[in-house]
């Protein structure tokens, strides 16, 4: 899986010329290369020492040779999440779907016109236990609306969720009774739900 990257001018509003362009594994080891303007934002657009071979990611510097960061990961990590609890992988190790610009998150940016929300049981269970006079499939369908309503709004504000965070929220066609839901993100186009009663989040 490569990335490319390419720096363009415009030396005319009507004929943009292409003088550099940049080529990268999915890490960020450079592959191919053509032109020769001097430019230390590279990967990702983050800015590389060419002098230490390492990429400038705030909280700690990141290796692209291993695929490393070169300190401990200042944040703690999440105990529901093994992959966070690593001190030192990049993007916990699937920079294909994430990328970690602070150096303490991997983050990942949901294609929500092609990502699917899958709903695992057990919370469903509880929902329909509530005794609504609805259906499994139109409580995923008034959840799924709520996440991607939540994600549209992040992300369309500059940001991006987390591998895994909650919602609390109520809805008139749920009786207004609180509810809440945790979301892991697998991929960009693959998210799962959990739905579970408020006293119930760990």
């Amino acid at each position: 899986m490569t990335v490319a990257v390419t720096c363009a001018i415009d030396p005319a509003p009507s004929s943009p010329v292409v003088i550099d362009s940049y080529e990268y594994d999915a890490f960020g080891n450079l592959l191919n290369k053509t032109g020769s303007t001097p430019n230390e934002f590279l990967y990702r657009g983050e800015q590389y020492d060419s002098d230490l071979g390492l990429y400038y990611l705030r909280a700690r510097y990141y290796n692209p040779l291993t695929g490393r960061f070169m300190s401990r990961d200042p944040e703690e990590g999440k105990i529901r999440d093994p992959r966070t609890l690593h001190k030192y992988l990049y993007a916990i190790s699937d920079p294909v779907n994430r990328r970690d610009p602070s150096g303490r998150a991997a983050l990942v940016e949901v294609d929500l016109e092609n990502a699917e929300i899958g709903f695992s049981s057990h919370g469903l269970d509880h929902l329909v236990a509530e005794g609504l006079e609805l259906s499994e499939p139109e409580i995923e369908e008034y959840i799924e609306e709520v996440v991607r309503e939540y994600i549209a709004d992040v992300q369309e504000s500059g940001g991006t969720v987390g591998n895994i965070f909650d919602l609390m929220f109520t809805m008139d066609i749920l009786d207004n009774i609180p509810w809440a839901v945790r979301v892991f993100v697998v991929s960009a186009a693959d998210l799962r739900v959990s739905t579970y009663f408020p006293q119930n989040i760990p």
